[in-house]
C-alpha cells in the first residue's frame, strides 16, 4: 500500500467513525408538523390523517451542523367503507431546516424556515360539487421556527417559538409558543418505546387556545435502516389543518408510521 492509498484509507476510517458517533436532532415525536410517513386512524369521527413527507440532507459541517430540505403534506380523509377514503383537505409544507447538535453537549437546536398552505379537496364537496360545511379561502403562511431541546438521560424536554411574518387570513396571530417533551426506553438493540407530548398556543384575534398532541408507541428498526412503528395518538385543540384552523378538534387515534 502506497502513501496515497494509506491516506485515503485513514480518511475513510475517520469519516466512518465520525458518522457513527454523530448525534442527530431527532424529530419531535408528538409534534404533528414533522416530515414523516404516518397514517392515523381516528376512532371517532371516522376520519384518517395521512402524513407523507421527507427531509433529504443537503450538507453537513463537522457532524454537528446539518441542513435539510423539508417537503410534506398533511391530509385529512373521510372513511366511507369498502376502502374508500375521499380526501377532504390537504396542507402543503416546504422549507429548509438547520440543526445544531454539538458533541459532548446535552443541548440540541433546530431552526426551520418554511411555507405552508392549505386547500379543500374534492372529497369535501357534496354530490353536486358544492362546499356546504366550509367554504374554501386562501390560507398560507411563511414563518421561522426555533426549537431548543435539552437531553437528560432518555428524557428530552424542549421549548421554542414560531414567528409568522406573512399570513393569510390576517386574523391569525403571528406568535406561536411551543413546548413539549420526548421520552424513550430501549427494549433491545433495535426496538424502543417512545412517549411524547407537544403543546402550542394558537392565537386568533389575540385570543389564544392550546393545541395538545400526545403519542405513545413502539418502534422497530430493521437491518436495512428502515423502521416501522405503531402508536396510540391523542389530539385536542385547534385543528392542524389550515382550512379548519379556527375550529377545535378532539380525537383518539391509532397510528402506523415508517421512517427510512
Amino acid at each position: 500500500m502506497n502513501v496515497l492509498e494509506r491516506l485515503i484509507a485513514l480518511f475513510g476510517m475517520a469519516v466512518i467513525a465520525r458518522s457513527s458517533s454523530a448525534r442527530e436532532f431527532e424529530s419531535l415525536y408528538a409534534n404533528p408538523f414533522e416530515a414523516r410517513i404516518q397514517l392515523v386512524g381516528q376512532l371517532a369521527p371516522r376520519t384518517l390523517r395521512l402524513d407523507i413527507g421527507a427531509s433529504p440532507e443537503l450538507f453537513r459541517v463537522d457532524s454537528i451542523f446539518k441542513v435539510e430540505a423539508e417537503f410534506f403534506t398533511l391530509t385529512r380523509l373521510r372513511s366511507e367503507g369498502n376502502l374508500k377514503f375521499p380526501a377532504e383537505t390537504a396542507d402543503y409544507w416546504f422549507g429548509f431546516t438547520g440543526t445544531y447538535t454539538p458533541a459532548g453537549s446535552a443541548i440540541d437546536l433546530r431552526i426551520r424556515l418554511a411555507h405552508i398552505s392549505s386547500h379543500l379537496v374534492d372529497g369535501y364537496a357534496n354530490a353536486r360539487g358544492q362546499f356546504e360545511r366550509q367554504l374554501p379561502f386562501v390560507y398560507s403562511r411563511e414563518f421561522i421556527e426555533a426549537i431548543a431541546a435539552y437531553r437528560i438521560g432518555n428524557l428530552r424536554p424542549y421549548a421554542g417559538v414560531t414567528w409568522v411574518w406573512s399570513i393569510q387570513p390576517r386574523y391569525f396571530d403571528r406568535l406561536i409558543p411551543h413546548v413539549g417533551f420526548d421520552y424513550s426506553v430501549d427494549l433491545g438493540a433495535d426496538c424502543a418505546v417512545h412517549v411524547g407530548h407537544d403543546a402550542k398556543l394558537i392565537g386568533i384575534h389575540g385570543s389564544y387556545a392550546p393545541q395538545h398532541s400526545t403519542q405513545i408507541g413502539i418502534q422497530q428498526r430493521y437491518p436495512s435502516g428502515t423502521s416501522a412503528g405503531v402508536a396510540l395518538y391523542r389530539f385536542d385543540g385547534r385543528s392542524i389543518h389550515g382550512m379548519f384552523a379556527n375550529q377545535a378538534e378532539s380525537y383518539l387515534g391509532l397510528g402506523l408510521s415508517f421512517t427510512y
